[in-house]
């Protein structure tokens, strides 16, 4: 057998791992630094949200008790806190604490790795050299850990902001498996601290996700396999009375995030998606990780959920049957097979939160879902690389580079698609043409980018483009939100389309009508911001009276909105309401000073009242506010020259 694999020994081969890990992990997700927020969940987490913006008492309370979105995450909320303290809105801020905290996860994972595949490659073989099988299993570590980093299915958890809960748990993860780890092998009466460490490295990463309830099942699995020898040392009662604290922190946080999921909504009901089709779902996506985790193609945002009954076709049966059929061989050749049936079962048992046995969301699978699951996987081809080339070191390490480079490649080449909206969406319509969900993210991307453009021409081309998303959207994928926001692309063409503008306000009020019909009949809770559109498509179809009172309902949820009231003020002066009109308006100015248009309005309105100094000054303020947000611009603009006009600056 040759001396070694790697030549360095000892305090510089555990460097030069660690440093070649962390320049890895760079380059692979090194786009994600110059990313954008995108409009999926970064701006109701993050961009429009104000309550984790601080670190008062409450702040504090709201991070701490909020299961905004679904998931309770106070240690992701105090995280995104820290990097709004130091950057502000800057996403290339929170871009950069996500990929320093996957470099850490990767770190943490070397270290637990260095641990676990000393049971994994066993005794070393006889005549070698205790520092050369050392360096052997610091080699398989280093692998596992790379392995894991580079990953392209990893992109989604780094190069999107919202997943740091991903990046933040993970390390204190692994950090509490490598403590438990340690624990279970001190002699018995010994290894306290470090208990210790791995109950509180495990409530710090059920603080950033949820995916830590796996613990106790994983723990359990482990006194199965690896560490079958110290689990029978320590006894029966003695291994069920230290899982009890696991447990008493888990429960807690499971039944959190239960409660989470429920009150967002986005729990599917056992009604619609029975145990038959749960069941093909989790080992659908147990077949599908560990697939792409071999070959990773055809990745992206939003793997839709087909109809409940497609799940039962062949091409969906037969990767679950193949998955299905792994894990009967790896259960029943539990002891034969060693580290391959510990590696897959502990890969089942951290994917089984996320796998479709409890449903939520959209997704039939999703990259993220990857992160911690296929570390079992990652561990695992570790190990069959080195055991298989202990005698090829040069072969070990070509396996490697040629492998890691690889995947480095395609995560970077992936990453670069998250950097902003468009290219996310249309990588993921480059993928999956019928993508729902990349469709009507892309046709919102247009409504709203064609309202800042000044020439109409190329407006008028870009929300016929959002029409056609939004419509094939809906189609695809029936529901409330996406026929509101086909009604607001044709509320907006009927003003850059006037020759068939009264086509698209027809189409506009009844995909608007449609639309909230859908939505009582579904159970679905109607959204201010479609209140907003379908307010606006019924003052555009002159139904006065109904525009009112959407609005009026909308305005209890979103009272700040500058829109709504200007639209809702000009409502009331077609109904003969001037007085109320103008009294609204004033309480518009107040709350939304920095409106152009609202002073327009206010304009307007004291105009008509006959009170024309005070149309002046209101004006002369919109002109004031006018220059201010958009600079030189603001001339292109087509309310300007009557801002100007009415202000008397021409």
């Amino acid at each position: 057998m040759k001396a070694s694999v790697a030549p360095p020994r000892g305090r510089l081969e555990l460097a030069l791992h660690l440093v070649a890990l962390v320049v890895a992990t760079c380059i692979a997700f090194w786009p994600a630094l110059g990313a954008e927020f995108v409009n999926w969940d970064d701006r109701e987490l993050l961009v429009e949200n104000t309550a984790f913006r601080g670190f008062t008492a409450e702040h504090l309370r709201w991070m701490f008790t909020t299961t905004h979105m679904g998931p309770y995450q106070p240690l992701a909320w105090l995280s995104f806190a820290l990097d709004h303290a130091v950057g502000g809105l800057d996403a290339r801020v929170f871009h950069r604490t996500n990929l320093v905290l996957h470099a850490a996860g990767a770190i943490a994972l070397y270290f637990l790795a260095r641990r676990v595949l000393d049971d994994l490659l066993g005794r070393r073989a006889e005549g070698a050299p205790e520092r050369a099988e050392a360096s052997v299993r610091a080699f398989a570590a280093f692998v596992a850990a790379l392995l894991f980093a580079v990953h392209p299915l990893r992109v989604e958890s780094v190069a999107r902001a919202p997943e740091r809960r991903d990046v933040l748990s993970a390390p204190f993860f692994f950090l509490s498996l490598l403590a438990w780890w340690r624990y279970a092998l001190a002699p018995v009466g010994g290894g306290r601290r470090a208990y210790a460490l791995a109950l509180a490295a495990l409530v710090l990463s059920l603080s950033a996700k949820a995916s830590a309830i796996v613990m106790p099942a994983l723990l359990v699995l482990l006194d199965l396999g690896p560490l079958r020898d110290a689990a029978r040392a320590r006894g029966m009662r003695r291994i069920v009375l230290e899982k009890l604290p696991v447990f008493a922190i888990v429960v807690p946080f499971a039944w959190i995030a239960a409660v989470g999921q429920a009150r967002d909504s986005t729990m599917i009901g056992a009604e619609i998606h029975g145990l038959a089709t749960r069941v093909v779902q989790a080992f659908y996506s147990a077949w599908f990780y560990a697939s792409r985790s071999l070959w990773p193609a055809d990745l992206q945002p939003m793997h839709r959920m087909p109809a409940v009954e497609r799940l039962l076709e062949p091409s969906y049966l037969i990767p679950t049957g193949v998955a299905l059929a792994l894990t009967v061989f790896a259960v029943a050749r539990w002891r034969r097979l060693g580290a391959p049936a510990w590696a897959w079962c502990a890969y089942l048992v951290i994917l089984s939160p996320v796998s479709g046995l409890a449903q939520s969301g959209a997704q039939l699978v999703a990259d993220r879902y990857s992160y911690l699951a296929c570390v079992p996987l990652a561990l695992l081809a570790a190990w069959g690389i080195v055991a298989g080339l202990r005698r090829a070191p040069s072969a070990a390490w070509a396996v490697v580079l040629v492998v890691a480079g690889a995947l480095a490649w395609r995560a970077n080449a992936l990453t670069r698609t998250w950097h902003d909206s468009w290219s996310l969406w249309r990588h993921a319509l480059s993928v999956d043409a019928d993508n729902d969900t990349a469709l009507i993210n892309l046709a919102v991307l247009e409504l709203e980018t064609a309202q800042t453009l000044a020439d109409r021409g190329r407006a008028r081309a870009m929300l016929l483009d959002a029409r056609t998303h939004a419509a094939r959207s809906a189609e695809l994928h029936p529901d409330p939100r996406r026929f509101f926001n086909l009604a607001a692309t044709h509320v907006k063409l009927a003003d850059y389309d006037p020759e068939h503008g009264e086509d698209h306000v027809k189409r506009a009020v009844e995909t608007a009508d449609h639309a909230r019909a859908l939505a009582q009949r579904l159970g679905v809770r109607i959204e201010p911001k479609w209140g907003v559109i379908h307010a606006m498509a019924l003052y555009y179809g002159a139904r006065w009276e109904d525009a009112l009172a959407i609005a009026t309902e909308t305005l209890r949820a979103r009272p700040n909105d500058a829109d709504l009231r200007r639209l809702s003020a000009d409502v009331l002066g077609r109904l003969g309401r001037a007085k109320e009109a103008l009294t609204l308006l004033e309480e518009t100015a107040k709350l939304v000073p920095d409106e152009p248009l609202v002073w327009l309005d206010l304009s307007r309105a004291h105009e008509r009242a006959g009170d024309p100094a005070r149309a002046t000054e209101a004006a002369r303020k919109g002109l004031e506010r006018a220059t201010r947000a958009y600079g030189a611009r603001a001339k292109e603009l087509t309310w300007y020259v009557e801002l100007a006009q009415r202000a008397g600056a021409r």
